[in-house]
């Protein structure tokens, strides 16, 4: 019922006849609670604007930490733009890592 509730929501704001499922608000907070749960929900949240979620503030603040040390790694020697690449994504994947961590130790 849950997930046919957001894709109801979700496929409504892009249907090209305009919006054809109009939430109340209990189901429009029941759909962000649910999408907030996997984010951490907005890190900055204003009126207007969501801005980062809790888990894209904690990957940027990780990214921090872990960029000194790709930076020093890939000034070692010359990379192929390959390997570039694979430090590239394990550096992301190890900050959301983190991020996805710091998240679940919220809830802890």
């Amino acid at each position: 019922m849950t997930d046919d509730l957001i894709n109801a929501a979700a496929n409504s704001m892009f249907s090209p006849n305009g919006p054809t499922v109009n939430p109340t608000q209990a189901q429009q907070q029941q759909i962000s609670h649910i999408q907030s749960r996997s984010t951490g929900g907005p890190a900055f949240p204003v009126a207007s604007y969501q801005g980062l979620t809790m888990r894209d503030y904690f990957a940027a603040k990780a990214m921090a930490v872990i960029m000194p040390s790709v930076v020093a790694e890939l000034q070692k020697r010359s990379y192929s733009e390959d390997k570039v690449q694979q430090l590239r994504d394990a550096a992301a994947g190890a900050c959301y890592g983190m991020a996805d961590a710091m998240l679940k130790a919220r809830t802890e």
